[in-house]
């Protein structure tokens, strides 16, 4: 019984594991947008930069006539100003595509497993009845 409850283990929380990744995803809107609408959506944002770097905010802000991306690092929030010159596009969260991801992403996942995993978790009453010389 130990044998099958350490197996039990290591595989729940495996899978546990894959759906807390997955609940993390954020998709993207395809569209760009500039970053006044990014800032009125109070959306996450991800801009890239004319050298292809990707920076990903929780928000933008926009303060004296600048737009500060909002990001949070090691509990601290961050306010990096965006120079406008330096962007190539900006796109905000689709948050519809974002939730059918992470609903759909887990099943898709978890019914092929389960239906690998059903049959190691068949008994067989045969060989677990049969009591040959133990008395």
């Amino acid at each position: 019984m130990g044998v099958i409850k350490k197996y039990l283990k290591k595989k729940i929380g495996s899978i546990l594991m894959l759906f807390l990744l997955v609940q993390s995803c954020t998709v993207y809107r395809a569209a760009p947008v500039n970053l006044e609408k990014a800032y009125k959506s109070n959306l996450k944002t991800r801009v890239v930069t004319n050298q292809n770097h990707v920076i990903k905010f929780k928000r933008i802000d926009y303060e004296d006539g600048k737009y500060y991306g909002v990001k949070k690092k090691r509990g601290k929030i961050l306010k990096v100003m965006i120079n406008e010159d330096n962007i190539e596009k900006v796109n905000i969260k689709d948050k519809a595509k974002s939730t059918l991801v992470s609903i759909l992403v887990p099943i898709v996942i978890a019914v092929p497993v389960y239906y690998i995993l059903k049959p190691s978790f068949e008994w067989k009453s045969d060989k677990l009845l049969s009591f040959e010389g133990s008395l």
